[in-house]
């Protein structure tokens, strides 16, 4: 009996802890869509990027300032569309190859994971918090925005996304 409690008290040690190669950037981004632009007012929020050389975690946040749901979707098929997840510089292409790699555009990179999982509507007021991570070569000096979307509002046909134009270099 004892054995076994030592035994389980270690493996929850163990997944407690990060991985030592694991890098934490703790940032303080906040970005909004203005009123006025025809969307409605989004605020971003970005506290931290935990990076090791093949995967990535984005905490942060998305806030619907505005009195109309917006609905979010996570998945599709256009890979140039930015959805929760990153953006990469051209330069990842010599490490792995992505569709945008053919014309030299920004890698978007999307979650595959959420700690909380997003609202398939985000109410007028409401706020979405969490951590959202995927697999991507995160190599060291490149700089690396952070992407919300892809969103839909009532009164527009095609979506919307954000990408900060806060961006962090890895080091």
């Amino acid at each position: 009996m004892r054995v076994r409690v030592v035994l389980v008290l270690l493996a929850c040690a163990l997944v407690a802890v990060p991985a030592a190669s694991a890098n934490t950037i703790r940032l303080s981004w906040t970005e909004r869509i203005p009123a006025g632009f025809g969307y409605p007012v989004l605020q971003f929020h970005v506290s931290a990027l935990t990076y090791d050389s093949k995967h990535f975690s984005v905490t942060g946040s998305v806030t619907n300032e505005s009195q109309s749901p917006v609905t979010i979707h996570q998945t599709g098929k256009d890979t140039s569309i930015p959805r929760f997840g990153v953006k990469l510089p051209p330069v990842v292409c010599r490490y792995h190859k992505y569709p945008s790699c053919i014309n030299g555009s920004s890698i978007l990179i999307p979650a595959t994971t959420f700690s909380t999982p997003l609202p398939s509507v985000l109410n007028g007021g409401a706020t979405w918090r969490g951590t959202f991570s995927g697999d991507a070569p995160m190599i060291k000096s490149i700089r690396v925005a952070v992407t919300f979307g892809n969103f839909v509002a009532p009164r527009q046909k095609k979506g919307f996304s954000w990408s900060t134009s806060h961006v962090v270099k890895l080091t």
